[in-house]
């Protein structure tokens, strides 16, 4: 028969577990507004080879937007920048209607861990209807 210190002990490791394994990555910064797109930020995590951001854009403006995937960049700081490594099969245009919005899920790949802070994510060129918009839209994320 088990003592009650041991079941003690059983109890608040599972707890500690329980309460700790779902605590991967930072908090990240609330709504963000920027040329017209609402930025909202799910999870963020930094793996050993990649960052893994999850966020959700909307198209705040009056007419549809588009970019290429290639224009997102991860500003990692000293004149770095990681493109979105682009999934099998999806097309690297993002087009977004008006007052619409959509998920993305995006892979950094880095060669090392970054370290903790806050970094920006900037789309580089992104055209309303054919025009390119003068200010590209940038938005924060934590590590």
């Amino acid at each position: 028969m088990r003592s009650p210190s041991r079941a003690l002990v059983g109890i608040s490791l599972s707890l500690l577990v329980s309460v700790t394994g779902g605590c991967k990555g930072l908090p990240q910064p609330p709504q963000q507004r920027t040329e017209g797109l609402i930025i909202d930020l799910g999870k963020v995590v930094q793996g050993k080879r990649s960052i893994e951001v999850a966020v959700k854009i909307t198209n705040d403006l009056d007419l549809p937007v588009s970019f290429d995937l290639g224009d997102v960049r991860l500003i990692c700081g000293d004149g770095m920048e990681k493109s979105p490594t682009p999934q099998r099969g999806s097309n690297q245009r993002i087009e977004l209607q008006q007052k619409f919005g959509r998920d993305f899920k995006w892979s950094f790949p880095i060669d090392t861990k970054l370290p903790t802070g806050t970094y920006t994510v900037r789309i580089k060129s992104l055209r309303k209807v054919d025009v390119e918009l003068a200010n590209p839209p940038e938005f924060q994320i934590n590590l």
